[in-house]
């Protein structure tokens, strides 16, 4: 099922030592939303940075189309922010950056 037309990446840099308990803590907090909003689909990617002992996280959230055409809505941003935000604060270095893409037509 395609997803709707908005949808968020989110990025964040960490400690690579942090690696493992920082995804462990964000994949329970996308769980959570996942299994609060039926048809969010929930991503999490890492990308391996040139700066060493440092790595890179990109979550992803998706809703499919059939529960939200427009995608991702401000109120459904500001509920994963309010979740995945706090989880993932212990191993921030730096901010993280929210990017919202509409996905063109054809």
């Amino acid at each position: 099922m395609p997803a709707g037309r908005r949808q968020l990446f989110t990025y964040w840099h960490l400690a690579t030592a942090d690696l493992s308990a920082a995804q462990q803590a964000v994949r329970q907090a996308q769980q959570q939303l996942a299994r609060q909003h039926p048809g969010l689909r929930v991503s999490l990617f890492q990308r391996r940075d040139l700066v060493a002992g440092e790595s890179t996280l990109m979550e992803t959230y998706a809703i499919d189309v059939d529960i939200a055409a427009e995608g991702v809505g401000d109120a459904l941003q500001q509920q994963i922010e309010a979740v995945v935000a706090p989880a993932a604060q212990r191993w921030l270095k730096g901010a993280r950056h929210i990017e919202v893409f509409e996905a063109l037509d054809g």
